[in-house]
């Protein structure tokens, strides 16, 4: 849910699988649940943006707002029916799946003009792979624009989870394993760093990406009925790589159409696979900008922006930096009391940096909550777990903590100083590209991040 003020300036933005606590979260089917939900989400999101409102039911009367934007792939005619009767609108809007991606990451970028490439794995009426050329307005009298210029009917996002539903470590369950689990794409992208690319394999598997071949049939016939365990590993590193050479072709193509714009923008869901967003950086040469937001947490700011822009007139300045637009504490007007209750048996106490640093290198690992939560998926800082990684078993101990596989890596954290000592690529601040680390650093220190100096970077920037 997003709120906009009339130029474009963003007064709340709000998560609903934040506020109602489950990862991917879905508006009931149930039409009661459903406005309940919704309701509960609308006045969380005036909250959130300091605006006091009674609302009709005790005397109130409803806000007016000036435009209202629906999904053009609404849960069927529920979500509309309930949207129109909770909210007062001058004007409705239908914004598109990708068309709202491709928005929020273009008013994100620090850039005028840009190509703008949305991919994931769903859409509306089977567009999962859309193309945009965008140009922002420098003043009122001249309009932001954001035109499709091509849509590829590639379902790129699905079958990539598909190819993790086959591997047992990633699936930790049989090989096959049957139900919808949207985790298992960011997992299986840290797993195949157990694996090498096989190029027999390359054929069969871009044939499933395009859309030639079934997804089942072909991906259950190229691994046989009982792979090896080596086997499941080279098989998601050989997803990975013909995704990324896929993904190559498309930005070759428009590339060469549109060579003069002043940077890329990708977004969508698998604009969160930080690897094929550094090797498509790197490929091009070109300023890249991938959203803290790619996947579908900013679909309703992309929505609104597409109707109401922000108005760019600072340069290169994002017009709308959005890494920390998210909530405060649901329960912040609760804190005082939690801080009296840990004092009375729990020891809390007040604490510097420095004590912080003594208790991390005591081996503590430590939660982080200040300000506004991150928009998106990634924990940037204001609601993290920090942990210092060179002492022993401490990346086993966070991944317990969090009930993560003993494979997966963990984000590095330097100061923007530092970076330079540690890493030859460059940073982005939002976990949306892969770090090269410098060879200077030895493999012990390597081994909190990631499996392997040759197959994975490590950590994301």
């Amino acid at each position: 849910m997003t709120l906009l003020r009339e130029d474009g300036g963003i007064l709340a933005v709000l998560e609903l699988e934040r506020l109602f606590g489950h990862r991917y979260y879905g508006f009931p089917v149930d039409e009661e649940e459903l406005e309940r939900a919704f309701s509960r989400g609308y006045a969380e999101l005036l909250d959130q943006a300091g605006i006091i409102h009674r609302g009709a039911k005790n005397g109130g009367e409803k806000i007016l707002h000036k435009i209202c934007v629906l999904p053009a792939a609404a849960a069927g005619k529920a979500l509309e029916t309930i949207m129109k009767k909770t909210l007062r609108c001058a004007s409705w809007k239908f914004a598109g799946h990708h068309q709202s991606h491709a928005a929020q990451a273009f008013y994100d970028a620090p850039f005028r003009s840009a190509l703008v490439l949305s991919y994931d794995g769903g859409g509306d009426v089977h567009q999962n792979f859309e193309v945009y050329l965008g140009k922002k307005r420098t003043s009122s009298s001249t309009p932001s624009f954001l035109e499709l210029v091509m849509v590829h009917k590639m379902n790129l996002g699905t079958v990539y989870q598909e190819c993790a539903t086959y591997l047992q470590e990633v699936t930790g369950d049989k090989v096959r394993k049957e139900q919808y689990n949207r985790a298992l794409s960011g997992k299986m992208m840290g797993y195949l760093a157990l694996g090498k690319e096989r190029p027999e394999w390359a054929s069969p598997l871009e044939r499933v990406y395009r859309g030639i071949a079934s997804q089942e049939t072909a991906l259950r016939d190229l691994l046989g009925k009982a792979p090896t365990i080596p086997e499941q590993r080279d098989f998601a590193a050989s997803c990975q790589t013909v995704f990324e050479q896929i993904l190559f072709e498309v930005f070759d193509e428009h590339l060469t159409l549109y060579p003069s714009v002043d940077g890329i923008v990708v977004s969508g869901g698998c604009a969160l696979n930080v690897l094929s967003n550094r090797k498509l950086q790197l490929r091009y040469g070109l300023p890249f900008h991938v959203s803290p937001a790619p996947n579908d947490s900013g679909l309703s700011l992309g929505g609104a922006q597409i109707f109401t822009p922000p108005l760019d007139t600072r340069g290169s300045a994002p017009p709308a930096p959005s890494m920390y637009l998210g909530p405060l504490l649901f329960d912040r007007h609760a804190v005082p009391a939690y801080i009296e209750m840990a004092g009375l048996g729990y020891g809390a106490r007040t604490v510097d940096v420095e004590d912080l640093a003594s208790i991390l290198n005591d081996g503590a690992i430590i939660a982080v909550v200040r300000g506004r939560s991150e928009f998106g998926p990634r924990a940037l800082g204001h609601r993290s777990l920090i942990a210092v990684p060179h002492l022993p078993e401490i990346k086993q101990k966070m991944n317990r903590l969090k009930f993560r596989e003993w494979w997966r890596p963990v984000a590095p954290m330097v100061t923007l100083e530092d970076a330079k000592r540690y890493v030859q690529s460059s940073i982005s601040g939002f976990c949306v590209f892969v770090f090269i680390f410098l060879p200077w650093l030895t493999d012990q220190s390597l081994l909190f991040f990631s499996l392997s100096r040759d197959r994975v970077f490590a950590g994301c920037s």
